[in-house]
């Protein structure tokens, strides 16, 4: 948590070493137009989120792991349906619902006895 916290604490000028008083003030003008470095201030939290964005928003690494071993017919072809790059690393940005032996099972509802529930419920 540490390394990543740093990234976006850097761009709003925080610091460990500072008062708790400190880092506020620094971080205000991330909301006040009116400041001179208003505009640099929100450039570099922008270029953080880009920065997080592969840990943060990653459904691939979520829910697109999958279980190489179980798929014993080769179904899945080089790329298991796209979630793995050719070097058989994980694709984390996005998840590609497949129904390739291995993988979860994507969402969908069901219903039973008139009653409709999620599959994995």
């Amino acid at each position: 948590m540490r390394s990543h916290g740093n990234i976006m604490d850097a761009a709003l000028g925080l610091h460990s070493e500072q008062s708790a008083r400190g880092n506020i003030r620094l971080a205000a003008f991330f909301f006040d137009s009116a400041h001179p470095g208003y505009a640099a201030k929100r450039a570099a939290v922008e270029r953080a989120q880009k920065a997080l964005d592969g840990e943060f928003k990653a459904p691939g690494d979520e829910i697109g792991w999958f279980h190489p071993s179980v798929d014993i017919d080769n179904e899945s072809g080089q790329t298991h349906g796209g979630q793995q790059y050719p070097d058989d690393s994980l694709v984390a940005r996005f998840y590609f619902p497949s129904t390739i032996p291995g993988h979860h099972l994507p969402h969908t509802w069901l219903e039973r006895e008139n009653e409709k529930m999620a599959m994995r419920d």
